[in-house]
């Protein structure tokens, strides 16, 4: 019985290797953190005008060529960086704790609390993530920061629904019962035998959360909502260059295809932790 407990059911074999998908998408987004990292170094005035510069092509001066304003589109790109990977981390870990640590809670115990937490989550449900979150920034007033409480404000939901749902099955399974028979604590049963098996699933969702959280926040950047101009940021940098597509597609083609990287990376990461964590789902 002892051994039982001692061995939860997420475990990873010794000498097991990582997948290559997992390390090909660490060292994109290990890239990308070392691109915004050095951006204020490599990059000295990404808002400066250069009126005489404007819409020039790729070139040895601007390989990513330059916008309506003459700025070079690369230094903004890597600006931007750091802003939307701070984006994506400061709208997906707010959501990720809260949602799961709550749905943790209510699955365990149940009763008036499970019932009050899913009454909360049907009343947010009920309304379009979109309007809500710009309704709540627009209630608390335009900032990036705002921004971010407004989508922690709304986004835990689906992550507590997921938590919720994981939990209410493995507390029925003899090694969680005999945790309760031997007398363990709630606190030593949620820490050890219930939350190691339940943040799997909404780790490897949060990865697919994080790309869309930065589109998100880029509409509400195009909206007037987020992001201010002239700071960089990708969906913004997208949004301006709509009106050149014809005559200079680089000025929005190029964060376009920073976000695909983002895209690809979370997406590499996501599907092998799946793997990385539950190994034994390969059997």
């Amino acid at each position: 019985m002892s051994v039982a407990l001692s061995r939860p059911v997420v475990r990873r074999r010794s000498g097991r290797r990582l997948p290559a998908s997992f390390v090909v998408g660490v060292v994109l987004l290990g890239v990308l953190a070392l691109a915004a990292v050095l951006a204020p170094v490599l990059v000295s005035s990404p808002n400066q005008l250069h009126l005489g510069s404007a819409l020039q092509g790729p070139s040895a001066a601007h390989p990513f060529g330059t916008d309506e304003y003459g700025r070079d589109v690369l230094g903004r790109v890597l600006v931007a960086t750091g802003t939307d990977l701070e984006i994506g981390l400061f709208c997906v870990l707010p959501a990720l704790f809260i949602g799961t640590v709550l749905g943790t809670l209510a699955g365990y115990f149940g009763g008036w609390l499970d019932m009050a937490l899913m009454r909360i989550v049907d009343v947010l449900v009920a309304f379009p993530f979109m309007v809500l979150v710009i309704a709540i920034v627009a209630a608390l007033g335009v900032g990036i920061t705002n921004m971010f409480i407004a989508v922690a404000a709304v986004a835990w939901v689906s992550y507590a629904r997921l938590a919720r749902s994981e939990v209410q099955v493995i507390r029925q399974l003899d090694y969680i019962r005999a945790a309760r028979v031997l007398g363990f604590s709630h606190r030593r049963i949620l820490s050890r035998h219930v939350l190691p098996n339940v943040v799997v699933q909404p780790l490897v969702y949060c990865t697919s959360d994080f790309v869309g959280y930065i589109l998100l926040c880029s509409a509400l950047g195009y909206l007037g909502l987020g992001v201010q101009p002239p700071n960089a940021e990708w969906g913004t940098m997208i949004a301006d260059g709509k009106n050149f597509l014809a005559q200079a597609p680089w000025i929005s083609i190029f964060p376009g295809c920073a976000i695909v990287v983002v895209g690809i990376a979370c997406i590499l990461v996501g599907n092998s932790l799946g793997d990385v964590l539950r190994p034994e789902a390969k059997k």
